[in-house]
């Protein structure tokens, strides 16, 4: 439906020209085309990158931001309902275009807050396999801030499943995790080595990667 609505909108930009010469004030009615073509590109790559997140990444949207998006693309395509591009129109359509950026940007802020505890668990098996864990670690970091360049997405997308894959394969547990934390901020002790912890280290054939030191 969105693919459909956007190529609708695209289509009708192909029949502006020819109605838009009747008309008397041809350099602002050509600032605004200049700004519907424009919007319209910009909408259509929020919406690929919004409809991306929803279904690849299970981002959930609150219903005023569903609702404002697609309020937007029925805006845009009344902007040219007549076959012209109404100026005033397009400037209102562009604000609102602009509080709806803003929105998903505070809303992504929070979905990708979800992300922390795979973060914290990342830094913290970093010295068992640091090729993986640094690029799944730049590829989630590189989606901080939302942004409609689906390229980037799709990298968090494969880092988020990596880092599922790489973490279930350590077989890890509550006690493994806190030692681990322990080790990555030089607080573990020989005390809290246990037997089980002995053994998944040799499991996991990292046994050699840990090192204690004396206190001083």
């Amino acid at each position: 439906m969105i693919a459909d609505t956007i190529h609708s909108l695209i289509k009708r930009m192909k029949n502006i020209r020819t109605l838009e010469e009747i008309k008397s004030n041809n350099e602002q009615q050509q600032k605004a085309d200049e700004r519907y073509r424009s919007l319209v590109n910009d909408v259509s790559e929020f919406i690929r990158a919004y409809a991306f997140a929803k279904d690849r990444l299970s981002f959930t949207p609150s219903e005023g931001l569903e609702s404002d998006v697609k309020d937007i693309l029925s805006q845009l395509k009344e902007l040219v309902a007549g076959g012209i591009v109404d100026i005033e129109s397009a400037k209102d359509v562009q604000k609102r275009y602009t509080r709806l950026k803003s929105q998903m940007r505070t809303e992504w802020e929070t979905y990708y807050s979800s992300f922390t505890p795979t973060i914290e668990t990342l830094r913290v098996i970093e010295g068992i396999d640091a090729v993986r864990v640094k690029k799944c670690l730049a590829d989630i970091q590189l989606a901080e801030t939302w942004s409609t360049n689906k390229p980037s997405l799709e990298r968090l997308a494969k880092a988020l499943d990596d880092s599922r894959k790489l973490i279930g394969e350590l077989d890890l547990d509550d006690d493994i995790i806190k030692f681990l934390q322990k080790m990555t901020s030089g607080k573990a002790r020989v005390s809290d080595l246990s037997y089980d912890l002995i053994l998944w280290m040799k499991k996991e054939k990292i046994e050699d990667k840990v090192s204690l030191s004396f206190v001083l």
